[in-house]
């Protein structure tokens, strides 16, 4: 019944008060924080010739990280435990306020005070950023919307391979395709929109490639590749005829985009017979065949008129070749493969003999329209709020039944688990359910086998009480694994799983993202004000 039926106006009010109280501990003294950041941080640039926006904006985005996060857990953390110790909470509880209205006044106080906070930083923070990126480095500002494929090999005798060749770097970041071979990396673009492309006035491709050289080969010349379209279906491959240069030392985006034409000129021998699996293709070259041979007839009737003769009869076999253009989100994307949407295919080769070109899935993207870095950073400082929000309800929650320096550690814990652990949770959770497929049993089991020396376990009870416990010991690692938050969806910095996320290098916040921060954070409002409330009536305020 308290948790059903809440007065709006006790919990403003509480709010109010938390608000007031956070005020007058001078909270708002992390600002003199980011200001001597900000003033000092030019001291570091002013001279500097750096080719990035990157370093300016991890100098404003970063510290908002280390300085924001530990002042939300001592602002939440030892609230409610400074007012029991003082006492001064029993002339709340004494009042007619609900235990429930206390959590959530405290949550929303505490919530109304950091959102300040970061308004105002965010603010000062951008205003720093205009006045401070250089000139040149403007046209880094912008919001990148990459579209991310899979990637594949061909090795070097041509044959489908999932790695590319190893050439001894510790750092398994990139495979790599050797120069002159058949060796091949191709990416399947899957799910385009074609509507926003086909606005466009070309296809964007942006690589980020790396060079391996085997011989220094010739000193003033980059490594070089070549990018094939390729239509899986239709078998139709569109060769582009230049040669793009890998640019591994060039920081600006803009720099490394390949611009591919809409349309692409594809020559046919009209002899070889060749047969276009599309039939949308082949009456483009029936169509443009007809067309040159009535040009043919026109200029042999001109002809054997001037010279008084009777006309040649021109065949087919009199056309050697002809040109038709080819669409490449039409003839070269491919739609007819099951949940993939429409999927463009793109091949690259390294032209240079024993040259090798590293790459990775998010080393070649389609670059749709940029967004603006404004919006972006929006995005990135509503991402960081509500990282804060979270952690202000985790606080005041733990806060409600521990004292102040447990509460801290505890989401100090959470922190820590939701940044490093819950891939590894995930990756055992995933060996769990292929043991289980495969019937390789849980921990148990494993124990019991190894401690007997046995592969197989005995058809008895106590097998099927073993198969229970390990199942009960995956049941609560899927809880462990979905009770703590990928908290890595709220940083705003480059990971090797979420490139996308770093604003420094001006890449686009998915909304997906976004989305997925507020859901995270709601779903923790309601179970934390409940156990908080729970954690309140069980401590017996009004007796101590």
């Amino acid at each position: 019944k308290d948790l059903l039926f809440m007065s709006a106006k006790r919990i403003a009010a509480i709010a109010k008060l938390t608000f007031v109280e956070s005020y007058r501990r001078q909270v708002f003294a992390v600002g003199l924080v980011f200001l001597g950041v900000i003033m000092f941080g030019g001291w570091f640039f002013g001279d500097a010739k750096s080719d990035s926006i990157a370093p300016y904006v991890s100098t404003v985005v970063t510290p908002m990280w280390f300085v924001l996060v530990p002042m939300s857990l001592l602002v939440s953390c030892w609230g409610i435990p400074a007012d029991v110790k003082e006492r001064s909470i029993h002339t709340v509880v004494t009042k007619p306020v609900k235990r429930s209205e206390i959590v959530v006044g405290r949550m929303l106080g505490y919530s109304a005070i950091m959102t300040v906070i970061v308004v105002a930083v965010s603010l000062g923070n951008y205003l720093w950023l205009m006045g401070q990126v250089p000139e040149h480095l403007k046209d880094q500002m912008v919001a990148r919307v990459p579209v991310y494929g899979e990637l594949t090999f061909l090795d070097r005798q041509g044959l489908p391979s999932k790695v590319g060749i190893n050439v001894g770097d510790p750092w398994e970041y990139r495979s790599y395709i050797e120069g002159q071979t058949q060796s091949r990396a191709i990416w399947r673009f899957s799910f385009l929109d074609l509507g926003t492309l086909k606005k466009m006035e070309s296809i964007p491709l942006e690589h980020r490639f790396e060079a391996f050289r085997t011989v220094k080969g010739r000193i003033e010349v980059e490594t070089r590749f070549q990018l094939t379209l390729i239509n899986p279906t239709t078998k139709l491959r569109m060769t582009l005829p230049a040669m793009y240069s890998v640019r591994e030392f060039v920081a600006s985006g803009r720099e490394r985009v390949l611009e591919v034409p809409q349309t692409l000129p594809l020559t046919v021998e009209v002899n070889k017979k060749t047969q276009w699996e599309d039939p949308d293709l082949q009456q483009r070259v029936d169509e443009e065949v007809e067309r040159v041979l009535e040009e043919l007839r026109k200029e042999e009737a001109v002809a054997a008129a001037a010279a008084n003769r009777a006309p040649k009869e021109i065949t087919r076999q009199d056309v050697k070749e002809v040109t038709v253009d080819v669409f490449v989100l039409d003839d070269l994307v491919d739609d007819t493969v099951e949940n993939l949407g429409s999927a463009l295919t793109v091949e690259i080769a390294c032209v240079e003999p024993n040259q090798f070109i590293g790459v990775n899935p998010a080393d070649l993207f389609v670059r749709l329209s940029d967004k603006s870095f404004t919006g972006n950073y929006v995005k990135a400082m509503v991402g960081i709020w509500l990282f804060v929000i979270l952690l202000v309800i985790l606080g005041t929650t733990s806060s409600c039944f521990v004292k102040g320096p447990v509460a801290t550690l505890l989401c100090v814990g959470l922190i820590i688990l939701g940044y490093h652990l819950t891939g590894h949770l995930e990756t055992q959770r995933q060996l769990a359910e292929a043991q289980a497929v495969h019937g390789a049993g849980g921990p148990l089991e494993a124990t019991y086998k190894l401690l007997t020396k046995s592969p197989e376990l005995p058809n008895n009870f106590g097998t099927k009480v073993m198969s229970k416990i390990d199942g009960a010991a995956v049941s609560a690692l899927n809880v462990a694994q979905l009770a703590v938050p990928d908290l890595t969806r709220f940083s705003t910095e480059a990971t090797d799983r979420q490139l996308q996320l770093d604003i420094s290098r001006g890449f686009d916040i998915p909304a997906t993202h976004m989305i997925y921060r507020f859901i995270v954070v709601l779903s923790y409002f309601i179970p934390m004000v409940i156990l908080g409330y729970f954690s309140l009536v069980l401590r017996e305020l009004e007796h101590k």
